[in-house]
Formats: structure tokens, sequence, C-alpha cells
């Protein structure tokens, strides 16, 4: 299921794979890696076939473009963290650089893109049987991804045949693309129909929970962390470390025994959570004048220090550490415990609010955004926002259904633009802040519209109304994935597949 997940959300990201590497032509070398298409072996043939089904092809050519399109949206969204945790160095060959043991980059990639061809395939199997292989399909996204493709080819001075072997390797033409983003289409147009058609009753997301509680029942708790304190010559004193103290000198036995009786002193100060909040403010108010001797410390400051060593949301039931097995138990408000964290260190546990679970409704929304990061600066980003947003309150077409159509053609969201800006369901701390305090105010009526700002540029939101019980909408999730893994290991079974043997090297 997470398979065909993640094929099917790869369209979006091949539609607008370039964005990364040639919104600035300056940005653009950092992402393109050099096509090399053939072996010492190997001549590369792009009408051969590299996946196919009973009725359908994927090709050599076309799955290449698959390979590209794939490493270009992943490094899009990924890249940073590629290079900084995994070292990989887009300077060099992906075919010399291991990934993991035994596996390199460029295996990798190719290995998602043949996985990405073999889901498409599966899904038009599935279609064809059903007799929905031949149902129109809109083009208009495709049709504006090649036009985006011309014009930046002719902006650098390039043939069109010379853009497309430089981004997606030799073989791959505009008729390859339109070819292999149809097929894409069309799956994507079936997985939306068996998607929509998943719907589930009240009752089996009531059974649902009964039976998996520990995917929905959550905690809010306090915390702190006393850590044991070894004399230095100089007088100060230092926490104490595993790898840097010996744990039979009787020195550092008695910090890590003070360390623990301070703990144990502040567990045992909890009458309720809030008797624990004053205790907490203490320790914090005293914590910041020793680290900031002179400084005043005001009403906000301590707010803010108490309110980082509160964590909401948290798993309340299972066996996965010490502290989800304690509030697994039957807990109140205001119950603690001392859990030895290692190394000298004591946390104490507060029960804030005991296992709950989401009961609160989640918030249906459209928004129209306009990326700061594709403008000059903040002030333009605004400007074209506020246009569009006088026009949408001058119109006389208030409906949702056009402000989807405008969001369709204005917005510059990835995840929803072809959606028409749609968001449903959505559910507390998915958001960015200010997103979520307009979509969340309580004064929100249907079909309120308005302009919120964020750390993403400036979004026209328009409010849809409500969704389903929180709770709800996290077993229909589950009950979906579950589902949808079903049919994923159904086609696997039913639609064979051939991979050729002879798939050539896209790259160096």
């Amino acid at each position: 299921m997470k398979r065909i997940i993640a094929s099917i959300l790869s369209f979006i990201m091949i539609c607008t794979c370039l964005a990364a590497c040639s919104e600035k032509s300056e940005e653009k070398t950092t992402a393109v890696i050099t096509a090399d298409i053939t072996t010492e072996e190997t001549v590369f043939d792009g009408s051969a076939a590299a996946v196919s089904s009973e009725h359908y092809t994927i090709t050599n050519a076309m799955l290449s473009y698959f390979f590209y399109s794939g490493y270009y949206s992943e490094m899009s969204q990924y890249g940073s963290m590629y290079q900084q945790y995994y070292g990989l160095d887009t300077s060099k060959s992906l075919r010399e650089q291991e990934y993991a043991e035994g596996k390199t980059w460029y295996s990798y990639f190719l290995d998602n893109a043949k996985t990405n061809a073999s889901d498409v395939l599966h899904l038009l199997e599935a279609a064809r049987e059903e007799g929905k292989e031949n149902r129109e399909i809109n083009t208009s996204d495709i049709d504006a991804f090649i036009s985006g493709i011309k014009s930046q080819a002719e902006s650098d001075g390039a043939s069109l045949d010379d853009y497309l072997i430089q981004y997606f390797g030799k073989g791959v033409t505009e008729d390859v693309i339109r070819s292999a983003l149809e097929m894409y289409t069309r799956a994507y147009t079936y997985y939306e129909d068996v998607y929509k058609a998943m719907d589930y009753t009240d009752e089996e997301c009531r059974e649902y929970f009964e039976e998996n509680k520990s995917e929905f029942m959550l905690c809010d708790y306090y915390s702190y962390t006393f850590s044991a304190q070894l004399p230095e010559d100089d007088g100060t004193s230092t926490s104490t470390d595993a790898d840097e103290v010996d744990t039979t000198d009787p020195d550092v036995i008695a910090a890590y025994e003070d360390a623990k009786q301070k703990a144990q002193a502040l567990a045992s100060h909890s009458g309720s959570a809030e008797d624990f909040g004053s205790e907490l403010r203490k320790l914090l108010i005293a914590d910041y004048e020793a680290e900031n001797p002179g400084e005043p410390i005001t009403d906000e400051i301590i707010e803010e220090l108490v309110e980082k060593r509160l964590t909401e949301g948290a798993k309340a039931i299972g066996e996965d550490n010490e502290r989800v097995a304690w509030t697994s138990g039957d807990r109140k408000a205001g119950d603690t415990k001392v859990i030895d964290s290692g190394s000298g260190r004591y946390t104490v546990y507060c029960i804030v609010k005991p296992a709950y679970r989401q009961e609160y409704v989640t918030k249906n929304v459209r928004h129209i955004l306009f990326k700061t990061d594709n403008y000059e600066s903040s002030d333009e980003a605004k400007a074209a926002c506020d246009a569009v947003y006088a026009e949408l309150e001058s119109g006389t077409d208030k409906s949702q259904e056009h402000f989807a159509e405008v969001a369709k053609e204005k917005s510059q969201d990835t995840g929803s633009k072809a959606n028409g800006g749609l968001y449903e369901n959505v559910v507390r701390g998915t958001m960015v802040a200010e997103f979520e305090d307009w979509l969340y105010d309580e004064a929100r009526a249907v079909g309120d519209i308005g302009i919120v700002e964020s750390s993403y540029g400036y979004h026209i939101m328009y409010f849809v109304g409500d969704g389903d019980i929180a709770w709800i909408n996290t077993a229909k999730s589950s009950l979906r994935v579950n589902e949808l893994q079903e049919r994923e290991e159904q086609y696997a079974e039913k639609y064979k597949l051939t991979v050729s043997d002879n798939i050539p090297y896209f790259m160096d």
C-alpha cells in the first residue's frame, strides 16, 4: 500500500520535478546529473521493454524518464538530508557511492523507478479488468508541464531534444514523456476511484479502535530531568557522563544518589498536576537565575519555560519504553513517576491529562499559496496574493467550486494545487500555526475567506467546513492503509510483470 501511494503521489512531483532546478538558472546545475545510457555490453534501445505486464509496457526510455524524475523530486525534498547524513555527493557518479552496504545510490534510484513503474502497471491492469482503461483523462497538467519544458529549453538556448537528453537521458522525447505521464494519469485516476470508494461506518471505526487502542490513546505530561553533578577542581560542577566517569567511584555514586533523591522529592510534592506545576515553576526559575545571574525573569519567560516541559499528545498505551508502559496503566492527573534515564539522569513525569482519545472535529479547507521564495521579495508575494484576493472578493461567484478553479490556476502549493487547494480532515498540529489558528478559530463559518501569512508565504483561505471527528479520521486512514495493502498484494499476485535483465545504465 505504501508503495502505491508513494508512486501515485510521485506523479505530482514528476510534473513539477524541474521546479527546483529551473526556477532560477544559477541553481539549476546543482540538481542535474549527466546522462550516459550505454554500457560496454549494451547499446541503449529506448523502445525496448523495461517493465511490462500482459497489456502494458514501460520502455527503457520511459524508465529513464522515471529514473531522472524520481531523482529530481527526491533531491528537491531530501537532498540536504542525503548529503548531510548519508554523504551523497551530487558531483560524483551515483554508481560509485554506497547508499547502504552493497547498494549504491544509483541502484537505490533505479529500484525506486522500477517500483513506480510496477505499481503503475498493476493499477492499469486492474483498471482494464474493470473496464476503466479508456476513460477520458484530464491532460491539462501534462500539457502545461511539457509547455514549461519547452519554454525552459528556449530560455536556455537549447533545442528541445538536447534539453530532454540533458535532463532525462537519451531516448527521452516529448512523446515518451507524454506517454509516461498519460500512463501515470490513468493509474492515478483509477487509484482515486478506488480510494474514494473506501468508506467505513462509525461502527467499523469503533471496532478498529477497540482492537488497536495504542494507535489512538494519547496523554499529556510534565517532565523534568535531574542530572548528577560532580565537583570540579575549580569549584564548579559538571554533569556526569557514562563514557567519561567511573561509576564505581564514591563521588560518582553519591552524585547519582543526590540526583535521584531530588527527583523523588519533586515527585512526592504532587497531589495534583497543578501542585506539580507550581513546584516545577520554582525549579525552572531557580535554573534560569543560575544560568542568567542578575537578569530579571518575567512571567512570559516563566510560562515559556513551563510550556517546554509540557508534552501534549504523547502515546499513552504500549510497551515502547518505560514511560509508555507506565502511562498504559490506570493513571490519573497528578500521578508521578521517576525513571532512571541512565548516566546519572533521573526524569520525573507527572500526568496532566491521562489517556484520552481525540474527540475534536477536524476541518476542511481550500487555500491558494503564494510562496515567498518564488518572488524577489515578500512584498511582491503579498501583492500577488492581494490581487487575486481582490478579484475573489469583488467577483459575483463566491462558491467553493469557483475558488477551487482559481486555486488550480494560481496556487503554488504543489501538494494541493491539482485538487483545487483542498485539504480535508486537517488534524491539529499538522499545519503551520498561522494556517491552523485561522482554520480552528471558533468564529469560523462555512464560506469564510481570508489571508494568512506563514513561513511559506501568503495563503488565501477558504473555509469548507467540518470534517470527521479526529479519532474516526485516524481509524479510517488506518483501515484504508490496510485495505490498500491487501490490494497491492492481490495485484502483485494477479498481474504478473516481466522486468528486463538488460536495462541499460541511465547515467555515469
